[in-house]
């Protein structure tokens, strides 16, 4: 009960653009012109209920902040690992900037309580669904870049995603785990692994990969890429069933 009365107050802060100073504490961060924080923290379900046409939803943020992400964390990783090839580095990328990474960094500042969201949500688990607390961190993202500047977005990025970046350069990654799945399965005289991918959502490049293994579905990702979605489904595969031996 007094989580919920928390959000009701926190929430009615949010509509009324109060507490900002706050979160901004929280983040780090002091923008320019809040506007574009408000938008980053705005659902499309709270756009459909508002009568305001003034008001935008975070998901062009999130368009612009997913491909700030991405060439940021390149750049980190071409910085971080000049020894690494172009595929160990997309390998690498792919386990940073992951749905449930950028979930887990959200969940760490406690944006889902930020996030204006229509009547019908309040009370729904928005700090539990990974796709839309990844929404927002994007979002976020795309609202420094264009309020301030990529070195402000990229010192969030370094700062926040840290922990993961450090565990991904310091892992070491032989080969394509694709290539390394396929021979794990030829060793155990299985049959060769069928990956079934779709686009889920074409403006947003986002791809859905299924992978199975002698007709059994044994993992599924989603990723902004179909190479990466089905790299990530390969390492997890791999992870699983080394975890039976």
């Amino acid at each position: 009960m007094a989580e919920i009365c928390e959000r009701l107050i926190l929430f009615k802060n949010i509509l009324e653009n109060k507490n900002l100073d706050l979160l901004q504490k929280k983040l780090g961060i002091k923008f320019n012109n809040t506007d574009k924080l408000i938008q980053a923290m705005t659902h499309n379900s709270f756009v459909n209920e508002s009568k305001d046409e003034e008001t935008y939803s975070n998901e062009r943020l999130e368009f612009l902040g997913d491909a700030v992400l991405q060439v940021i964390v390149t750049e980190i990783l071409f910085e971080l690992s000049p020894n690494k090839s172009e595929g160990d580095m997309t390998i690498m990328r792919s386990h940073i900037v992951r749905k449930e990474t950028l979930a887990k960094v959200a969940e760490n500042f406690g944006l889902a309580k930020w996030l204006r969201v229509g009547k019908g949500q309040i009370f729904s688990e928005i700090s539990k669904n990974k796709s839309i607390l990844s929404n927002i961190y994007e979002a976020l993202i795309g609202s420094i870049y264009i309020d301030i500047d990529f070195d402000t977005a990229k010192t969030f990025i370094k700062k926040s995603l840290s922990t993961k970046i450090i565990e991904v350069v310091n892992s070491d990654i032989k080969k394509d785990p694709k290539s390394e799945l396929q021979e794990f399965l030829q060793s155990k005289n299985n049959e060769k692994p069928i990956y079934i991918t779709k686009s889920l959502n074409m403006d947003k490049n986002i791809f859905l990969c299924d992978l199975y293994i002698q007709n059994k579905l044994i993992v599924s990702f989603e990723s902004t890429s179909k190479a990466d979605s089905e790299i990530l489904c390969a390492s997890e595969a791999l992870r699983i069933l080394k975890d039976k031996i």
